[in-house]
């Protein structure tokens, strides 16, 4: 596994937050949460609007909970990235792996492994846990032009050997990982507009998905294992769980494809509504100005 040691840069980024007791993250995490929530205020109004459309049997306190959780658990996310800038036993310290002799297990069979999460808890730092396991992840990821965002997200994946493959041109890199059995990880929370993306529903609202986890599992028979991510007291905790079967119940490919990415939607949706809070809201899973629920 390729490894890379942390740039000055990225070290220099990290210390600030790094240096900070747990509990002062947790303060400071709650501090800026608060700004943000009540004063700066941004993106605040469509937050709420998404979680009123997704859980109209909730009062407005529970919804404003839901919406002050997701920022406070978005920014203890920046605070918790220092970690990977260091020594890995702080990754280690905060993170707990479930199940992690199955996904093992399974990469020594004769198919394909695909894994597949959404914007759950901190999967950020799950990323290089599970890179430190010595399983060689590939993801499926735009690198951003913010400097800040590049060292802190990108290059501190690269620190636990984790691989980036760009969404873009990328289908020889994506073939070349399924022929060794290296496993693919998805975040198929993505929003993708047609007519590649395919209309679905996630948390019974109308979407368009991103369809590749169906695309590459029914060309390839791979195995889709869904990855939970969630925290429990003060650890993020990932939980690998059982295959989700291909389900080749339509005649066309394409008709599978559609019917696939929804029973991925179904999944995630249903972990979404579990741990409301830990999902982010923020980011804009739902831009569908041409579909009505």
């Amino acid at each position: 596994m390729n490894r890379k040691k942390p740039s000055f840069k990225l070290k220099l980024i990290c210390f600030p937050f790094f240096i900070l007791p747990r509990p002062f993250k947790k303060v400071a995490s709650y501090f800026w949460s608060f700004l943000w929530f009540y004063i700066v205020r941004f993106r605040v109004k469509e937050i709420i609007d998404r979680i009123q459309k997704a859980f109209p049997e909730k009062s407005e306190k529970e919804v404003s909970k839901i919406a002050f959780d997701s920022i406070y658990n978005l920014i203890l996310t920046f605070f918790e990235l220092s970690y990977r800038a260091y020594n890995k036993r702080h990754i280690y310290r905060h993170t707990e792996v479930k199940n992690i002799e199955f996904l093992k297990e399974c990469l020594k069979g004769d198919r394909p492994v695909f894994l597949f999460t959404g914007h759950l808890a901190n999967g950020e730092i799950i990323l290089s846990r599970v890179c430190y396991e010595d399983v060689e992840l590939h993801l499926i990821a735009k690198r951003v032009k913010n400097l800040f965002l590049d060292a802190l997200v990108f290059e501190a994946r690269e620190v636990s050997g984790l691989v980036h493959i760009p969404p873009k041109n990328s289908l020889s890199e994506i073939m070349e990982c399924i022929k060794k059995k290296a496993p693919l990880v998805f975040l198929h929370d993505q929003y993708m507009r047609p007519p590649k993306g395919v209309k679905t529903t996630f948390l019974d609202l109308p979407v368009y998905t991103n369809p590749a986890v169906a695309k590459f599992a029914l060309k390839n028979n791979a195995m889709v294992l869904p990855v939970n991510l969630y925290r429990e007291k003060e650890k993020v905790v990932v939980d690998f769980e059982q295959e989700i079967p291909l389900d080749k119940k339509y005649e066309t490919f394409q008709e599978n494809v559609v019917h696939m990415t929804q029973i991925y939607n179904d999944w995630l949706s249903e972990k979404v509504r579990a741990r409301p809070g830990e999902w982010m809201w923020i980011h804009r899973r739902f831009k569908n100005p041409d579909l009505k629920k």
